[in-house]
Order: C-alpha cells, then structure tokens, then sequence
C-alpha cells in the first residue's frame, strides 16, 4: 500500500465534508426511482424484456457509482482500501436487502416465486 498522509481538518472541512455527503446521497436516492421508471419505459418500447433489463443496463447503471468511488480512491488518494471496502461493501449490503425483503415477504419465499427463470437462460433468450 502507498504511503498516506494524514491532513488534519478543522471541524467545517469535517461538517462540509458530511454534508456533501449527505447531498450525493440525496441525489442518488432521488434519482432511484426514475432510474427504474426509465428501465420500465425502454423495456416496453424496445420489447426487451424486464429481465433483460435489470440484469444488463440496471446492473451497469447502478455500478457505475462504485465504478466512479474505486477509480477516484485509486487515482487521486492511492487508498487501495477504500475500493476494496466499497465493492465488498455493496455486495453485503445488497445481500442484505435481498435478505430482508425476503423476511418480509407473507407466506411463500420472493425467491420460490422468481425461480431461476432469469439465472437458467441466457440474456439473448430473454429478449
């Protein structure tokens, strides 16, 4: 690993800092659910199907803010680390929404209900 120095910030750097935090967050959870209503709409005027869809332009659309964090930590702070926490982050965290939207669901699992169906066919198959 490289050599990181540590910068001391006054405490506005450090409120600054956590407040365009707070922004980029807001931007992204505000931008979720159009992100999903543009899938739907391309879905239904391409003919593409949903699966499709999620699997291919979602997956990379929804990656590209780990994309964007692993080259920027590499690049500007050689922080090997934070790109590692990042992609492993978001893989637990995302196992853990599938986990509890499962726990919540009434009676029959989400994942008996889906099957395998998007996993057994290839994507070309389910244009």
């Amino acid at each position: 690993m490289g050599t990181q120095i540590q910068v001391q910030q006054p405490m506005d750097a450090l409120v600054t800092t956590w407040l365009r935090f707070a922004a980029c967050l807001g931007i992204v959870a505000a931008a979720a659910p159009q992100l999903c209503h543009s899938a739907d709409v391309i879905s239904d005027k391409t003919g593409l199907s949903g699966n499709w869809i999620c699997l291919v332009l979602l997956a990379i659309a929804t990656s590209l803010p780990e994309l964007v964090t692993g080259a920027s930590a590499v690049t500007l702070t050689g922080s090997v680390d934070i790109v590692v926490g990042d992609a492993l982050g978001s893989c637990v965290f995302n196992l853990l929404i599938l986990a509890v939207a499962d726990f919540a669901q009434r009676g029959e699992s989400m994942y008996r209900r889906v099957g395998l169906a998007m996993c057994r066919r290839p994507a070309s198959a389910s244009c």
